[in-house]
């Protein structure tokens, strides 16, 4: 058995998440963000994260652009209007990078050990990298 296995990707998946969570935040520190469809403030724990293209696509499922927050009403009205949710996602990404998005989510995608590992330092690395910014607690 290796030592420092893989980090699963539930561990992942919240790595992602706390990142989108720091970034659509109105403070890391203070728990409470922002429904990027309705705008409207809620505490973190009622913000779920929002994966525009399927979790399936592993290429893009850990991408911060590929995730917004929103709150539980306007997810589910997403996820049943996907025509409507994707111009949403165009016009909160713009063009290019919907297009970016759409291209990378078409590409395969398998991660090795080494791999989860980098990508966990990463996206943990940026959401401190976000909350420093704003002068703000990881």
């Amino acid at each position: 058995m290796p030592r420092n296995p893989a980090p699963r990707e539930g561990t992942l998946d919240k790595a992602a998440r706390e990142l989108v969570l720091a970034r659509d935040s109105i403070g890391c520190a203070a728990g409470m963000g922002r429904c990027q469809v309705c705008r409207k403030i809620m505490p973190h724990t009622e913000l779920e994260a929002s994966h525009h293209v399927g979790r399936r696509k592993r290429s893009v499922r850990w991408d911060a652009d590929n995730i917004s927050c929103k709150c539980h009403s306007c997810h589910r009205q997403m996820d049943l209007n996907p025509l409507e949710h994707a111009e949403w996602v165009k016009e909160w990404l713009g063009e290019e990078r919907y297009d970016a998005l759409k291209s990378k989510s078409n590409q395969l995608q398998k991660l090795t050990g080494k791999g989860k590992w980098e990508l966990l330092a990463e996206l943990r690395a940026e959401k401190r990298r976000i909350c420093a910014a704003n002068d703000l607690t990881a």
